[in-house]
């Protein structure tokens, strides 16, 4: 993930594979938003009629390069025609502000739909970082049937 931007509120966000990188309270970037502020952050991903599809990963990183403390993930709003899960897993990053090359723990958000559903799909995420800002996630699913003839 070596693309990185600023976010809503003082959030860093990386843009290939839908990452949000929270850093910590001695960053200059976290000055902007009073504690507690909620920020809405809309998402639109692609995905396939009953396969998974990531559609957010979330971890934390010091100002030293360092893990942070993962932020607790809420479902606010179920999708209609899917489930969405939450898995522990891994971020890589490289790139990501003073940090050359990190590895941190991170949740990662997947949609799959129904077998047999194509269409718009919709879900939202809250997401509460350590220090208790709390940005929402509203992420707009595009599913298309699977090609046929590959298996699921």
């Amino acid at each position: 993930m070596n693309s990185v931007g600023r976010g809503v509120g003082g959030l860093v966000v990386a843009m290939l594979g839908i990452a949000i990188v929270f850093l910590s309270a001695a960053s200059p970037l976290n000055a902007q938003p009073a504690p507690n502020e909620s920020s809405v952050s809309p998402r639109n991903v692609k995905a396939q009629s009953g396969r998974d599809v990531r559609v957010a990963v979330f971890a934390s990183v010091k100002s030293d390069c360092t893990p942070g403390p993962l932020p607790t993930v809420r479902l606010k709003e179920t999708p209609k025609n899917g489930t969405v899960t939450v898995r522990q897993g891994r971020m890589r990053a490289t790139n990501l502000k003073q940090c050359l090359a990190v590895e941190v723990p991170a949740f990662i958000a997947v949609y799959r739909s129904r077998p047999d559903f194509s269409g718009s799909d919709e879900l939202t995420l809250e997401v509460v970082n350590a220090g208790g800002k709390i940005q929402l996630q509203r992420i707009q699913v595009t599913v298309e049937k699977a090609p046929v003839g590959q298996s699921l």
